[in-house]
C-alpha cells in the first residue's frame, strides 16, 4: 500500500515539514481506540513508543508494572513501561510490545520502530516522490 507524507495536521499539499505518518487503530485486551492515531514511521527506533495518556486510555495498569530505560537517538534517556497491544493497519492486526510513556514529543504520540512494526512490514521510503510503502 502507497502512503503520503503529512504534516502533523494530516495534510498533503502543504509547505511545512512533512513525515511518514501512518493512522493506526491501537487494541489492548477489549480495549479499543477507534479514533486512527498518528505513528511515525521511524526505522531508526530500536521499538514502538506510544504516550502514556493513550496507554492510560486503553486501561492498562502501568502501577503493575517495572519501569524500563530507553535511551533516545540523541543520548538522552527516559522511561517507560513496556506492554504488548495490537496495531490494526489497514486491517491488518499485528501485536506489537510498546514502550510507554510520558516523555514522548506530544507532535508523535505513537512511534512505529525496528521490533513489532518493521518486523511486521517491508517499508520502501520515497521521500523525493513524498511518499512510501508498506507491505
Amino acid at each position: 500500500m502507497i502512503y503520503q507524507y503529512l504534516d502533523l495536521q494530516g495534510r498533503t499539499d502543504t509547505k511545512t515539514s512533512t513525515y511518514p505518518l501512518i493512522y493506526v487503530i491501537l487494541v489492548y485486551k477489549h480495549q479499543l481506540i477507534k479514533t486512527p492515531i498518528p505513528g511515525l514511521v521511524d526505522s531508526g527506533s530500536q521499538h514502538c513508543y506510544c504516550h502514556m495518556t493513550i496507554g492510560e486510555y486503553l486501561r492498562i495498569d502501568f502501577k503493575k508494572k517495572k519501569p524500563i530505560t530507553s535511551t533516545a537517538a540523541n543520548g538522552s534517556k527516559f522511561k517507560g513501561f513496556l506492554e504488548t497491544i495490537t496495531f490494526i493497519i489497514n486491517s491488518t492486526r499485528v501485536d506489537s510490545p510498546v514502550i510507554f510513556s510520558r516523555e514522548m514529543n506530544p507532535n508523535f504520540p505513537l512511534v512505529l520502530g525496528q521490533q513489532g512494526f518493521f518486523s511486521n512490514f517491508q517499508v520502501c521510503f520515497n521521500k523525493s516522490k513524498n511518499g512510501f510503502t508498506l507491505d
